[in-house]
């Protein structure tokens, strides 16, 4: 029997070991069959977008200053252990990380649905905390290209 840290680590590694597909439905793979997702895919963005750098950083922007609503909406639906609600949020921060190329944070964001759908509430608990830290991670990056300028940062972790 896996302890509760055996079982958390495998399911972190489950997310940081994920496919780096923007598909937002894809499951995720086991442990040793990718490279970990990069905390962001600038050019899988910009190809989305037809190469308008422009509309990337509007589009990054917007995430940057939205994400944290999330996964402050996914804190909201933890402490209310509603499982329906903990997926939906899940799953919508999956695709708005898939969206941005936050491939890192989509892979995490994919794992807490997963474990939601299952009912299973403590890993839920558990990467919550990684999501927050993969979004800063993401933030910092993202302002250190210059694709939007330095904001304040809203998590302390």
């Amino acid at each position: 029997m896996k302890t509760h840290e055996e079982s958390l680590a495998e399911l972190l590694a489950k997310a940081i070991l994920a496919t780096r597909s923007v598909a937002a439905d894809q499951e995720p793979l086991t442990s040793g069959e990718a490279n970990a997702p990069s905390v962001f895919d600038g050019d899988s963005l910009l190809q989305r977008l037809l190469g308008d750098r422009e509309l990337a950083c509007a589009v990054l922007a917007g995430f940057v200053q939205d994400a944290p609503f999330q996964l402050m909406q996914l804190h909201a639906r933890l402490v209310e252990e509603d499982t329906a609600k903990i997926q939906l949020q899940a799953h919508n921060l999956k695709g708005s990380a898939a969206t941005v190329g936050a491939e890192a944070l989509r892979a995490i964001a994919l794992s807490i649905e997963t474990s939601a759908a299952a009912s299973q509430l403590d890993p839920c608990r558990d990467l919550l905390p990684f999501a927050i830290n993969e979004f800063e991670r993401f933030k910092a990056q993202v302002e250190a290209e210059g694709w939007i300028a330095k904001t304040e940062n809203i998590f302390h972790t």
